[in-house]
């Protein structure tokens, strides 16, 4: 039971026993008063009556006068009885009134007894005695005056009783229990590393010591945590930034192709741009190095002025002193020959005289799954060096597999759409034992059974392209939703960010969910990091709404956008998935440790499991588990698999 509850019924008790004890000692000494006032009152009658009528006690003609006077005065009901005897005890006149009273209940009379006084007089007349009256005061009236006083002091009783307990209430609930559960709410949110403070201090002085001290503490760790995460972006702006330009260096673009090229099963279509300032050792030589700095500013603020127009998705890093790096996802070709006309127009706008070799030359190329990182270096070089030799400052290099129309991919999409039903192939999450907790599927979607199903690499970004993304999720999330019922185990679901930002996709998927009932809670929904960039508001109130269902969140890809401590304090994810960028080879790379170690006890302190997806080696697995990473997922465990 609440504080608040026991405090609360014991002074009711309290009260309670308080005004019983009132009530009791006021009906009781009304009675007592009553019982005094009847024993006066009969007295002074029998007294009274006995003076009136003992001039006519001597001639028995006259008792009819006698009794004339007797009733004059009975007759107003205030008594029980009179009666008259005379020397013999013979009974002269007697007259009775009822003693109990219609409008008194008897517990009353039971619980509050009167006993009616009787009051006598001697009838004398000068020296002869003709015999005594005997006056009883009625206790029914007397009952009703009591019972009338009763109710007057218990609704005046209960009514203090009320506005006694509505004060206490007050008391307890106000001034004593609500601090209390304020500095509850605000420990539990710091052991969530939340550090909001208390802004409302009690004046109670022991509450207000109380709640100073918990504020105290929530700014220590506050500032605490906030160096911490300044440190790991700190960390991370060393290690992935180019000190001049502030976009990432050839460490952070490594990690990020390489990632894209061995990511076979979500990879997308992407392509790939080598961009040489290619006059900057002549500008060093004649200007120098200052001036060498603004040139390669120059030509950043070209590229990145264009490519932010251009594109939704790309990245863009510094890989040598020359040299720039440009990735770009989810475009198509045309777009890119768009872009790369657009950069020919603004370099010549921007050409100079000491710019002898021009001011920037691109080579272009795409991304293919079978392509290593030195084969598609190399394409994008020969393509870079065919431009610098060219009219033209730009030069595209094909090597697609698939080389489709819009028309072709609307089409093929139409008729998977149409088909309405996909397969999933399946890769298990495991803890250091081998214990699944839950795992992922992957679609697999055809035109036909009987054809291979087509690469989700380039089908994934030629939906967004011709906007089926939406459809497609619905297509996938729908096919696994019916399976959930029959299925023993958690599953990971991947959603788009199209599709977590569109409003009706999302009620309805919230409706399937409800529909599914306690299945619900074998659903691990995977976010992608870059869509807590995009709207962390949205993305932390829809997590919170999938979690009351009973789904779990995991953030995939994480440490991609390098998003920050924030992030994962708002949306409150159930896991968060480390990047494979930094868990490939991390046994031998110190700089994705550091990184790793710094995540995974940030993480740990908001209570997130952490997941080392895309792990490959044995001794990368290795040292994932001795770090404290709690989940493992890639080929080191088991590929994907038929569901």
């Amino acid at each position: 039971m609440s504080l608040a509850k026991q405090l609360g019924l014991a002074f009711f008790a309290v009260l309670l026993i308080v005004f019983a004890g009132i009530l009791f000692t006021s009906v009781e000494n009304t009675r007592n008063f009553i019982e005094r006032q009847l024993s006066s009152h009969a007295q002074d009658t029998a007294t009274s009556l006995g003076l009136s009528i003992t001039p006519y006690l001597a001639n028995k003609d006259d008792l009819a006068i006698v009794d004339t006077m007797a009733n004059a005065i009975f007759d107003r009901g205030y008594y029980s009885s009179i009666e008259l005897v005379d020397l013999n005890n013979e009974q002269v006149l007697l007259k009775t009134n009822p003693s109990k009273h219609e409008k008194v209940p008897s517990w009353f009379s039971e619980l509050f007894p009167i006993t009616p006084p009787v009051a006598q007089s001697d009838l004398n007349d000068g020296w002869m005695q003709h015999g005594k009256l005997v006056v009883v005061s009625n206790p029914g009236i007397a009952y009703l005056q009591l019972w009338e006083n009763a109710l007057s002091a218990f609704w005046v009783v209960l009514v203090a009783l009320i506005i006694s307990q509505f004060f206490v209430w007050f008391l307890v609930k106000r001034i004593i229990t609500q601090p209390i559960g304020q500095v509850i709410e605000q420990t539990v949110s710091i052991g969530q590393r939340n550090f909001e403070q208390i802004s409302t201090i009690p004046k109670t002085l022991e509450l207000s010591n109380i709640v100073t001290a918990v504020n105290y503490m929530a700014a220590k760790l506050s500032t605490l945590f906030k160096s911490l995460d300044e440190q790991s972006d700190t960390y991370k702006k060393f290690a992935y930034t180019d000190s001049l330009t502030n976009i990432g260096n050839r460490r952070a673009f490594e990690l990020a192709i390489t990632q894209i090229l061995r990511n076979t099963e979500e990879a997308q279509q992407a392509y790939f741009g080598l961009v040489r300032a290619s006059s900057l050792a002549n500008v060093n030589n004649t200007c120098g190095p200052q001036e060498g700095d603004n040139y390669i500013k120059t030509v950043l603020d070209i590229i990145s002025t264009l490519s932010n127009k251009s594109f939704d998705t790309k990245h863009l890093y510094r890989i040598s002193g020359a040299d720039f790096a440009l990735v770009i996802e989810n475009t198509s070709k045309q777009k890119v020959h768009d872009f790369a006309s657009g950069l020919d127009t603004l370099f010549s706008q921007h050409n100079k005289s000491e710019y002898k070799s021009g001011i920037a030359h691109v080579g272009f190329t795409v991304f293919a799954q079978n392509h290593k990182l030195s084969t598609l270096l190399e394409q994008a070089d020969s393509a870079l060096k065919v431009a610098q030799n060219s009219d033209k400052t730009w030069q595209f290099a094909d090597s697609l597999d698939i080389i489709q129309s819009n028309a072709n991919w609307r089409e093929d999409l139409q008729s998977i759409l149409q088909k309405d039903h996909c397969e999933f192939a399946q890769q298990a999450v495991v803890d250091a034992k081998g214990e699944s907790i839950y795992k992922e599927c992957f679609a697999r979607l055809s035109i036909d059974q009987n054809k291979q199903a087509l690469p989700m690499g380039q089908l994934i970004p030629a939906s967004v392209r011709l906007d089926y993304s939406v459809d497609l999720d619905r297509l996938i999330a729908k096919t696994l939703i019916q399976k959930i019922e029959t299925i023993n185990h958690s599953v990971g679901l991947n959603i788009s960010r199209q599709s977590l930002f569109n409003d009706e996709f999302m009620q309805w998927f919230f409706t399937e969910l409800e529909h599914l009932g306690n299945d619900a809670s074998k659903l691990v929904l995977e976010i992608p990091e870059r869509a807590l960039i995009q709207d962390i508001h949205k993305i932390a109130q829809t997590s919170a709404q999938l979690k009351t269902l009973g789904v779990k969140i995991a953030i995939e890809h994480f440490g991609a956008q390098l998003a920050g401590l924030q992030h994962l304090q708002k949306t409150k994810p159930d896991f968060v998935k480390i990047d494979g960028r930094y868990t490939h080879n991390i046994s031998q790379e110190n700089d994705n440790q550091l990184f790793v170690k710094t995540l995974t006890s940030i993480s740990h302190g908001l209570d997130i499991k952490v997941i080392a997806e895309m792990v490959e080696l044995e001794a990368d697995k290795i040292w994932l588990i001795n770090n404290n990473v709690d989940y493992i997922q890639g080929f080191v465990i088991e590929k994907p698999s038929p569901k």
